[in-house]
């Protein structure tokens, strides 16, 4: 009886291991085993996947525009190429700075995150609206009541429009008041409308073509189109 000793390296990815030993005269036949012992050990997998973002890390994107995102990656060193989860999305409805987060987890629980960051910008100034109109005319030693303006904005909620601007009614001429409109994101846009105090005797050739005519005793009146400023001159209303 001869007498044989092996030295046997056996890697193992399951539970279940089987092991053959051959004789080299007779590969068909299994050679006698007195005793085997086999102790298959267990490399722990600590190590997450390696996830990486398809595109750059940050983006700017336009207030109620369509975004997508470019995705990401995720290959894992022992259970090869894995597929990420996105676990938050972006709302271009909301202005500021949201993040994208992926996630991805290999076979032994290890878990990889990476977010990419993107700012919902506002690029639209608001609307200034002059509520008494561009050109207005006062007469001569009446009241001037400033109505002010709006500021429209396609996020920020309507809200009054800053004013500057002085109007004497106690000295004829054409005075300008500004309106100036700041939104939540800075930008700062600006109507202007003319205040033209009507003396008793205008020139003549003075035409206002959009006007709102104001007196102290039958308020505002707005008109469209041409008139001649020489109709105030009676100070009467519905001449023009």
């Amino acid at each position: 009886m001869m007498k044989f000793t092996f030295d046997v390296t056996v890697s193992a990815t399951t539970d279940d291991l089987e092991v053959r030993l051959m004789c080299d005269q007779d590969p068909n036949k299994n050679v006698g085993i007195g005793s085997l012992k086999i102790d298959a050990l267990e490399t722990e997998d600590h190590i997450p996947p390696v996830l990486q973002l398809i595109g750059p890390s940050f983006v700017t994107v336009l207030l109620s525009s369509q975004y997508v995102d470019a995705g990401a990656s995720c290959t894992d060193a022992v259970d090869g190429v894995l597929a990420p989860n996105m676990t938050t999305s972006v709302s271009t409805a909301l202005v500021g700075l949201q993040s994208v987060i992926y996630q991805c987890t290999d076979l032994q629980a290890n878990v990889a995150s990476i977010a990419r960051d993107v700012q919902v910008v506002d690029d639209s100034p608001a609307q200034v609206v002059v509520r008494a109109g561009l050109y207005i005319c006062v007469l001569e030693q009446d009241s001037y009541v400033e109505q002010g303006a709006e500021c429209i904005d396609n996020y920020d909620p309507v809200t009054d429009a800053n004013v500057t601007g002085l109007v004497d009614t106690s000295i004829p001429g054409t005075y300008s008041v500004t309106y100036t409109c700041t939104d939540s994101s800075g930008h700062t846009s600006q109507n202007a409308s003319l205040v033209v105090v009507i003396s008793g005797a205008p020139p003549g050739n003075l035409v206002v073509q959009l006007f709102s005519l104001q007196t102290s005793r039958s308020g505002m009146r707005s008109e469209g189109g041409s008139c001649p400023c020489t109709s105030w001159a009676h100070r009467e209303i519905g001449l023009c």
